[in-house]
This record gives structure tokens, sequence and C-alpha cells, in this order.
């Protein structure tokens, strides 16, 4: 089977300037090795990878290895794949649990697909521009040194990953949708101190906080150190929802004292300590607040924390608290637009207001919110007018019952 491994760089020792071999450095990079031998060009491709994606390499590198070993069942390589081959990877990933159990809604959502997408494309496109004549010569290296070629020709373009993910995205995952759940649009008072408790550490606690402050998700895990503001008590996201010119034009947020606290805490008790950890391994820091602190293969990925990630602990937490309905990382979002809209029905503050807070370009963005609110309201006359009809009826039928008697 086909496994990652960690391997550690070398570097030239020199004497009196000239070379007199080499000893390990403090830099570690990934190979994909098959029965304890080194694969390439997988593990090329794998040192190819850049550091500095926003998408972790070693997620990258994961779906490549389930992907072989995939193959591997069925006693092919990556360069013999055929398009059939790479259709029916993408449905066991929709339908198949880890057990082995077939599922009969999709265990993934599109999100997941789409990753699953970008590796095997960056893969294979790296595999068309190595190997001009589609030839791939596939060497492994053995424990003991010895190398072992084998040639094959690339039977797969990165253009049919593409299109078999799609077919999978289209009638795999979108006609199992069902309208059965119920996306909460803002959570009651119990629900978000419930969820609030449910995050298991001060990292989840202050990205989830910071959705509530009228944050898109995205926005959130963009913010880097220097964007943290403590004197201020503000945070402001690297990018944002049709914000492509200078950071200037992204909105900054406050956040208050207790969002301040909050952040601190958790670099304080958290990121601190692993920070330490890979400084000492020759590591650097990242310019990101928010990064992956699970150990991943015994190491820290201290990379850039991911939406997907958040999606996925956000489903978890809920079901801890016990809240019925779909929460999305948007809920939090929505709720501050809300909360936003009735205090514009009080005529506490202004459209133009609002639109700063929340990032808005136009009047469009409010619609959903101020119908929400509008039927709120209206709900709530109508309530009020039913109870007055029944306080009514009763008053008419107590008289009646007293005329009965007299």
């Amino acid at each position: 089977m086909f496994v990652l491994e960690k391997a550690r760089s070398t570097v030239e020792v020199k004497k009196n300037g000239r070379g007199i071999g080499r000893e390990p450095s403090n830099e570690f990079y990934y190979v994909i090795c098959l029965n304890q031998s080194v694969e390439f060009p997988l593990s090329r491709w794998a040192r190819m990878l850049p550091l500095t994606s926003q998408n972790k390499p070693h997620t990258y590198l994961g779906v490549v290895v389930r992907f072989c070993n995939f193959l591997f069942k069925r006693k092919k390589q990556y360069y013999n794949a055929q398009p059939k081959d790479i259709r029916d990877f993408f449905e066991q990933t929709i339908f198949w649990d880890k057990n082995g159990q077939y599922k009969d809604a999709p265990k993934v959502q599109t999100t997941t697909i789409n990753l699953y997408e970008t590796a095997l494309i960056h893969f294979y496109k790296y595999l068309t521009e190595f190997y001009d004549n589609d030839i791939v010569k596939s060497i492994s290296v053995t424990a003991d040194g010895h190398a072992v070629d084998m040639i094959g020709e690339l039977k797969t373009r990165w253009q049919d990953i593409h299109k078999e993910a799609k077919i999978c995205s289209k009638y795999s995952i979108s006609t199992h949708k069902t309208n059965n759940k119920v996306y909460i649009k803002e959570y009651s008072d119990e629900e978000l101190a419930a969820l609030y408790h449910s995050f298991k550490t001060l990292m989840l606690k202050s990205i989830f906080f910071l959705t509530l402050k009228g944050m898109r998700i995205d926005e959130v895990l963009s913010i880097k150190i220097s964007d943290f503001d403590p004197k201020k008590m503000t945070v402001q996201p690297s990018r944002s929802k049709g914000r492509k010119g200078k950071k200037s034009d992204i909105r900054t947020v406050v956040i208050g004292p207790h969002g301040v606290q909050l952040i601190n805490l958790y670099m304080f008790h958290e990121r601190t300590p692993d920070l330490n950890k890979i400084l000492k391994g020759g590591r650097k820091d990242s310019e990101y607040l928010f990064v992956t602190l699970r150990a991943v293969n015994g190491e820290i990925p201290f990379t850039p924390y991911t939406q997907e990630s958040f999606r996925s602990t956000l489903k978890n937490a809920a079901k801890r608290a016990g809240i019925k309905g779909e929460v999305k990382p948007h809920t939090g979002r929505s709720q501050r637009a809300i909360e936003l809209a009735r205090l514009e029905h009080q005529g506490v503050i202004t459209d133009a207001q609002i639109n700063l807070i929340m990032g808005w370009k136009s009047l469009e963005a409010h619609k959903p919110y101020n119908d929400h609110v509008y039927k709120e309201e209206a709900e709530k006359r109508l309530e009020n007018v039913h109870s007055k009809r029944i306080a009514r009826l009763d008053e008419l039928l107590k008289e009646q019952e007293g005329k009965k008697h007299d």
C-alpha cells in the first residue's frame, strides 16, 4: 500500500571551502512510498508543492495517496488509470464510509469533491508537462538503495478528472439534496450559549465569535497576526468578497474587549506553545492568526485553518449542543445582519451604517434580512390580534353562560 512519509533534508558540509560530505538539516519534506520503497515521480511531485499554499500540501498528498491505493486494489497504477477508474474513485469517496459501508446519501459535500479534483488535476498536470511523450518512467528506490524502473503509457489527462468530478458532483450529490433540513438563520440565546460551550478549543471559540460579529468565514480565516489590533479592539481580514483592490478597501471589524480577551487567550494557551515546538524544529511561523494545531502523522501542520475544517467542526458542535436544523458558518453573519435589521426598523441605525458594518456594496444585500424581520413583526401583530379576539370570545361566552343561569 502507498503511504506518506517524512524525510529529512541534507546540507553540504564544507571544510576549507571544499565539500567533504553531507549531514541532516532541520528541514523535512514528504515522500510517497510503496512497500517501503520511495516512488518517483510521486515523490518528486510532492516536493514541488508550494509550502505557502492556502491548501495544505499534506492534504493534496493525502488525496493522491488514497487514489493510488484505490488503484492498487484494482491492480493498476496512476499512469494507466482510465476515466472510469476516476469516476469510481469519486463515487466511492461520496457514498462509502471509512468502514467500507455504502451510504444511501452522500457523506461528503461538493467542496470535498472540489478539493479532491484540484489535488488530482495538479498531479496529472505535472505528469503531462513533465512527460511530453506520454511515457512515464516510474522509478522505485528500495530500502537498500536499489532502483527499479517501470515504463508505462499515461492513459489519463487532467481534463478527464475535471469531467468525471463534475459528473459526480452533479448527479451524485446535487440529486440527493433534500429540503428536510431547515437552515438556521439565527440562534436563540440558549442555542448560542450551548453551541459556544460545545467548541473544545479557544481557537474554535474565537472563530465562532468572529462570525457572530458579521464576518464571513473566509474573512475570519484570512486574518493575519498583523491584522489583529488589541489596543483598538479590531481585526481586519486580508481578503473579502468582492474586494479585490487595496487592503484599505476592506472593512475593519470592531470585536470589543471580549473578542480581544478571547483571541489573547488562544494566542497564549494554544498557538504560542505549538509555535515554540515548530521553531525548535527549524520551521517558520505562519503569518495567519488561525492555524491547524492538531498533529498529523506526529507533526503539527501549523498551516492556515480551512473553511472545510471549521464547517465540519461546527456541525459536530451543533449536534453536541442538541441544535436541530442545519447550521452553517454563515449563520453567525446572518444573525448579525438580522440584529442590525431590527435596529434599522427601530430607527437606531441607517442603511449606510449597516453597509459599512457588514461590508456590503448595495442595499440589495439587506433584502433577505429585512424580509425576515418584516415577517417576524407581522407574525407578532397577527398573534396579538388573535390573542385579543380569543380574549373577547371568552368574555362573550362567559356573558352567555351567565344569562343562562339567570
